[in-house]
């Protein structure tokens, strides 16, 4: 089971993020609503 959990283990390398860059999905994090097209 231990070797399967490892295997699965995907590597992501850092990004940098402004939290201003997020404004525009603020209301797709804070709510159930869909993200807007500026989100995505």
């Amino acid at each position: 089971m231990v070797i399967l959990l490892a295997e699965a283990v995907q590597v992501s390398t850092a990004v940098t993020c402004s939290p201003t860059q997020l404004s525009s999905c603020v209301s797709a994090i804070t709510s159930s609503s869909p993200p807007s097209q500026l989100c995505c």
